[in-house]
């Protein structure tokens, strides 16, 4: 027998086997993945955040992209949709996909209330890009 090889013997093999390591058919069930994915929704993990992170590349990412990431940022977006109805505010769109939350006043001048839900609207796709003419914005 080569040098490095180990060879597994019998009763190895039924502690693994009981351990669940050498189960070619486990798999976890679709409630109990559910129960893992609600339990990590809006977990922030500043262990890995910036240059802590195996994959950090010396602060390549664009600062809008990067809090636009956050776990902050996407709780600030649920909390937006629960609270205002699913409609957008010009056109009264309702479909899911296409709805996005705006902040009222501009997140870069005002990064205090970022994370305000009462400084933000919600707007589709289509009416977004206009509202950033600024015209309509004494009426909200």
């Amino acid at each position: 027998m080569p040098s490095g090889v180990y060879k597994r013997t019998e009763k190895h093999r039924k502690v693994c086997k009981a351990n669940g390591a050498m189960r070619k058919d486990f798999f976890v069930s679709e409630s109990t993945r559910e129960k893992i994915r609600l339990a990590q929704i809006g977990i922030a993990r500043p262990q890995t955040r910036g240059s802590k992170n195996a994959s950090w590349k010396g602060g390549t990412t664009s600062k809008d992209q990067t809090e636009r990431t956050r776990v902050e940022f996407k709780n600030w977006r649920r909390k937006v949709f629960s609270i205002n109805e699913n409609l957008c505010i010009m056109c009264g769109c309702s479909d899911k996909k296409l709805l996005v939350a705006h902040h009222k006043k501009p997140l870069k001048d005002f990064p205090e209330i970022a994370y305000d839900p009462k400084n933000a609207v919600i707007l589709c796709r289509v009416c977004h890009p206009k509202v950033h003419n600024r015209w309509w914005l004494k009426e909200i």
